[in-house]
């Protein structure tokens, strides 16, 4: 990898911790007493249905469906801990588990796209917007000079834009949550 893609960590913001939970099978933040809703949840209630992934369902079968979406979270978690360690301690190790692929994937994003990153203000940054709802940042600071929130995907192939409208609106919500509670956000960058 790339050793010059480290990054200097700012506490540039006192960041609050929310609780994270599961109600009634969805993703929740705890304000005080008042759940909140997380921005997945409520873009999985507002997507319209994909007629192209009900066709892949069918001709997959269910259960490997379920097999492959399973696996395809899995790595996208794996991903996420190896980024958020490397913003941490510096190093790129090898992951304790095996998750080649996300290794792989994680290496592109930090050498390809830390490059641009000036500073991390927060990794896996809780945040809300009081009383709607809330979410979890990938990353944000300085990337490109410029206050941005990022966001970390992993595909196994190349997305048309059609497919990826919520990935932006995601984005859009954290940028407003972000200025509501803690200051401004020039961009959203997606890596």
């Amino acid at each position: 990898y790339d050793t010059t893609s480290f990054v200097k960590v700012v506490s540039k913001y006192n960041y609050k911790q929310y609780t994270r939970t599961v109600d009634q099978g969805k993703r929740v933040y705890l304000d005080g007493k008042n759940k909140l809703p997380s921005v997945t949840t409520i873009l999985s209630k507002t997507k319209k249905d994909s007629e192209g992934l009900k066709k892949w369902r069918e001709r997959v079968g269910e259960a490997e469906a379920q097999r492959i979406m399973k696996e395809a979270a899995d790595r996208g978690s794996q991903m996420h801990e190896l980024i958020e360690r490397y913003v941490h301690t510096q190093k790129f190790d090898t992951p304790a588990h095996d998750a080649p692929i996300a290794h792989k994937m994680a290496n592109l994003i930090i050498s390809k796209g830390f490059i641009y990153l000036d500073e991390v203000w927060g990794i896996e940054q809780n945040i809300i917007y009081p009383g709607e709802y809330a979410g979890t940042i990938d990353c944000v600071g300085l990337y490109k000079k410029q206050p941005t929130i990022l966001d970390f995907k992993q595909t196994n192939k190349p997305k048309r834009e059609e497919w990826v409208e919520d990935y932006y609106l995601q984005l859009t919500a954290y940028i407003c949550a972000h200025e509501k509670q803690y200051g401004e956000i020039k961009k959203g960058n997606i890596l």
